[in-house]
């Protein structure tokens, strides 16, 4: 029967499907796929209630085999494939290496690596969150502020090319909890100048800019210091910051030199510049030159006799060559003469224009307190003291022309030994053993026009004295108090120099020197043997470190005929021998003073 109906479809008009259909459900076939490995074809049963929609109208279309997964639904439609020449382009690669920042609870950062093989300047990023488009971006970072509080998101980067295919994205999640970045230490080290030069006493010093290149937002620490104790030594050195981020990135090093108590040479100091930042440590060498202050070194000198100079009469050796020659560094104010005449009252003491010899400044010649008349060339005495040979000596430590200031008068002490005003006490006393202030006023007058005239520096005082308070027990018990009024006196009252208000007061650091007596003895008298009160002044001299600061003291005791003939009148003058060398040791003990 199934043959009859098959021969009938054939010979009808009906489509083949649905006789096939038919046949299948008369014939009382499966819905399954049957797979037989004989040649001959496998008779299909036909569903005759199959729908006539299910058939294709194209009799030439081919359906595909069914497998067991599609025996279900064997009507499964396939995607119809273009023709070559619309088959788009394979897609651009994805970018590399996304991750992601939460930099606060609505903050957050993704970065990335473009892939390989595209050019950056034709390459887009398409950036999704939570799959909701944010935007396009031509950089490898994008950031945003649009999260909420405590909510995990997921955000995904595509690569968009020049003919705007789309890559397929790469995802990175966002956590809820605000990522703690780590630590990025290295950093660079960059100085203005490595080499600049400071002069000595400048109020703008030398200023130098330090900057680090951070690499990440780790603080950088600043250090300065000096290569060797010498060459922080008197040196101010200023930050204005000791802390560097990376938007800020810069500090400026400021360091000046005050002037000192002593006087320098051109030098070279040697810093290192420090940074740090966690373990990683920058140096970086700063060489500074020194200059020394373009300012003159101005010692006084007072006391009494051996100050002055009383040294054998003929003794000045001032040619060419001469122990006591003139030299171009060397000068000295012009003083006028120790004359009760010139200097009978108080006033005269302090008059400027009473003290001087014009030319105000000449070339130092002995005998210092004596004045040389502009019309000659030299001057007419031939005795010595102390000042130039001390001044000689202090050239080695200076650049600069050195100023003495000659204030001494012969017999002359505290005591009231040589007039009312001829005396070297600090202000009035009770005391009627002690005279007045005359010669301490004259010793500042003089000292005021030197450092305004010179534009110099007060470097030291010398003090050679003592006969004068030895001979009386009432002198000798006030020495040491006098003594060190006297001082404080000269350190608060000076006119001030370029080292300014800290180099002045009772305590001032102003270098202050006391010589002792002669001990010398020859035919005109025996000066080895003191009495009490000779001792007892000395004695201060000896200790005078301990009444004032920044004090020392010269030893004469060795300086004694024959070596050392005595000067002019009893050896209680020193000759011209002793007397250079009392100079030099005036020098050896200033240089002590300085290296405390």
């Amino acid at each position: 029967m199934c043959s009859r109906i098959v021969n009938h479809m054939i010979n009808t008009p009906i489509p083949l499907l649905v006789c096939v259909l038919l046949f299948l459900s008369a014939c009382g076939g499966s819905s399954g796929v049957i797979v037989d490995d004989s040649e001959d074809p496998i008779e299909q049963p036909v569903d005759l209630d199959a729908p006539e929609d299910d058939a294709g109208d194209d009799s030439d279309a081919e359906s595909p085999a069914p497998t067991d997964a599609d025996s279900e639904s064997p009507d499964i439609e396939q995607p119809a494939q273009p023709d070559n020449d619309d088959v788009p382009a394979s897609l651009p690669p994805a970018p590399l290496n996304l991750r992601a920042n939460r930099y606060s609870a609505t903050a957050a950062e993704i970065f990335w690596d473009q892939p390989e093989g595209l050019s950056g300047d034709s390459v887009e990023y398409l950036v999704s969150l939570d799959g909701s488009e944010l935007g396009r971006v031509s950089t490898s970072s994008f950031f945003t502020e649009s999260l909420q509080t405590g909510v995990a998101y997921t955000m995904s980067v595509s690569t968009v090319n020049s003919d705007g295919l789309i890559s397929l994205p790469v995802s990175v999640r966002i956590s809820e909890q605000i990522d703690v970045p780590p630590p990025i230490y290295d950093f660079d080290l960059v100085l203005e100048h490595t080499r600049a030069g400071l002069e000595e006493g400048s109020d703008s010093g030398l200023r130098v800019m330090i900057s680090v290149a951070p690499k990440g937002h780790e603080a950088v620490a600043i250090q300065v210091q000096g290569q060797s104790p010498g060459d922080s030594a008197d040196m101010i050195m200023e930050l204005d910051r000791d802390t560097l981020q990376a938007d800020q990135p810069n500090a400026f090093l400021t360091l000046r030199m005050p002037v000192g108590m002593r006087p320098i040479q051109p030098q070279e100091r040697r810093f290192n510049i420090i940074a740090s930042s966690g373990e990683e440590v920058r140096i970086a060498e700063l060489v500074v030159d020194v200059s020394p202050v373009p300012a003159p070194d101005v010692y006084l000198l007072i006391g009494q006799s051996n100050m002055v100079g009383s040294s054998e009469e003929g003794a000045k050796q001032v040619w060419a060559g001469g122990l006591d020659e003139r030299n171009g560094r060397i000068w000295q104010l012009n003083v006028a003469p120790n004359n009760t005449q010139i200097f009978a009252g108080l006033d005269d003491f302090r008059n400027e224009s009473n003290t001087l010899i014009e030319p105000h400044f000449i070339e130092a010649e002995d005998p210092l307190h004596d004045p040389r008349n502009p019309i000659v060339t030299f001057k007419g005495g031939t005795t010595i003291g102390p000042g130039l040979s001390f001044a000689k000596a202090a050239l080695a430590d200076t650049t600069q022309r050195i100023y003495l200031v000659p204030a001494a008068w012969g017999a002359s002490g505290f005591c009231r030994v040589a007039g009312d005003e001829l005396a070297w006490n600090a202000g009035a006393t009770n005391n009627e053993s002690l005279g007045g202030t005359g010669l301490l006023e004259r010793a500042l007058t003089r000292l005021r026009i030197t450092l305004r005239e010179s534009g110099g520096i007060l470097r030291g005082i010398l003090w050679h004295q003592g006969g004068a308070d030895s001979n009386d027990q009432a002198c000798a018990d006030a020495y040491a108090g006098n003594l060190k009024l006297m001082v404080e006196r000269l350190r608060r009252e000076a006119a001030q120099d370029v080292r300014g208000e800290a180099a002045r007061g009772s305590q001032a650091p102003i270098p202050f020197i006391a010589a002792t007596q002669s001990r010398g003895a020859d035919d005109r008298g025996d000066f080895s043997l003191w009495p009490s009160t000779k001792y007892q002044v000395d004695a201060v001299h000896r200790s005078i470190d301990s009444l004032l600061p920044y004090a020392d003291w010269v030893n004469n005791d060795d300086l004694v005929p024959p070596a050392y003939p005595c000067g002019s009148s009893s050896c209680v003058h020193f000759g011209a021998t002793a007397s250079r060398e009392t100079g030099r040791r005036f020098y050896e003990a200033l240089k002590r003073i300085w290296q405390r």
